[in-house]
């Protein structure tokens, strides 16, 4: 049997959708080859074949093409061939020619059938082959559906992942603009209670060296001042009550008489009068100046006791900043940084499992 090729018959490619109807098409492809290949034989044979050629090689060929079942289209011509007996007589063969007849037929039939067995043969390792490349393409079909469902997976957990990744960092970047603002505000809150207790801390001493001053004028000058204001008060006073008229006088002489009385007691009091004027005004400032500073050290006394007051919240809340300030990140990043004590092994363990509650129905 002659090498068949045939480029129809070249590997199917990977990816086909009809497979079925690409291998049927080839098969009948194949077929038709086949059986092309067998009438050439045959028509090779029976030109090789005297005694049963009916008309010229030529003109056999350029005849009408017979199909495969060559030899059963032959068994009538040679009946009707015999029938006429002048044709008989006409083409009668040779004596010697005879035995060839059922050898011929024998050669045809064992060509038949081997290249029928060839056919099947050959038919049954091509369905064969190309039942084993329809299993490698769909093995290699559903493989590669696999591989890619596992890569579009990947990739669906790539860019969820980066999703994630995008929305975690805009909120770092949110959260750092807030810790910055916040420390912004936290500071400018801490310089101006600063200012604040600066102030409070200078009014202080102030207050203080002025209640000093106070304490040390009150204590050495007061006293001395005061008695002599009301020596001279007593004084003033016993010199009016000496000058009142003492009984009754003529009204004539009256006039006279308490001009003459009033000269000699004038004088002193005059005296008393001139020496103390230029303290007069000093005894009046003083006196205001004193009051003055009663006054103002009431209101220190307040100042001071609410500061004292004040004083240990200010410190609690620089405490509380202060200890914010160091925790910042904890406190904001708790989440994250996951910064929980230590167990020890001496430490006791509290499960926080929780329970079902009953519903009351």
């Amino acid at each position: 049997m002659p090498a068949f090729r045939d480029h129809s018959l070249a590997p199917l490619p990977l990816g086909l959708a009809s497979e079925t109807s690409v291998l049927g098409s080839r098969l009948h492809a194949f077929q038709v080859c086949c059986l092309q290949l067998f009438g050439l034989r045959m028509t090779k044979i029976l030109s090789h074949s005297n005694s049963f050629q009916t008309q010229p090689l030529g003109d056999s060929l350029h005849g009408p093409q017979f199909p495969v079942s060559v030899p059963s289209k032959l068994m009538p011509l040679e009946t009707s061939q015999l029938k006429n007996p002048q044709g008989r007589i006409r083409q009668k063969p040779h004596l010697g020619k005879i035995p060839a007849k059922p050898r011929l037929m024998r050669m045809m039939l064992q060509n038949q059938r081997s290249l029928l067995q060839d056919v099947c043969d050959h038919e049954c390792f091509l369905t064969k082959q190309n039942e084993g490349v329809v299993r490698t393409i769909l093995d290699m079909e559903a493989s590669t559906a696999l591989q890619v469902r596992a890569i579009l997976r990947q990739e669906d957990i790539s860019l969820n992942m980066m999703d994630i990744l995008e929305y975690s960092n805009n909120k770092l970047q949110r959260s750092k603009s807030e810790l910055q603002e916040w420390r912004e505000k936290e500071e400018w809150k801490k310089n101006s209670l600063e200012q604040q207790a600066e102030q409070l801390n200078t009014r202080i001493k102030n207050m203080q060296e002025l209640v000093s001053f106070l304490s040390t004028y009150m204590e050495h000058k007061y006293s001395l001042r005061s008695v002599q204001i009301a020596s001279l008060v007593c004084q003033l006073q016993q010199v009016k009550d000496s000058q009142q008229p003492s009984g009754l006088a003529p009204t004539l002489y009256l006039p006279c008489i308490a001009a003459q009385e009033e000269a000699p007691r004038d004088r002193p009091l005059l005296c008393l009068q001139k020496t103390q004027y230029p303290h007069d005004k000093t005894l009046q400032q003083v006196i205001w100046d004193s009051w003055y500073q009663q006054k103002w050290m009431v209101k220190c006394r307040e100042l001071i006791d609410q500061s004292k007051e004040k004083m240990p919240t200010l410190r609690a809340d620089v405490e509380v900043l202060r200890t914010q300030v160091q925790d910042l990140q904890e406190v904001i990043f708790e989440d994250v940084l996951l910064q929980r004590p230590k167990c020890t092994p001496d430490m006791d363990i509290i499960l926080n499992i929780p329970v079902e509650e009953l519903l009351p129905f």
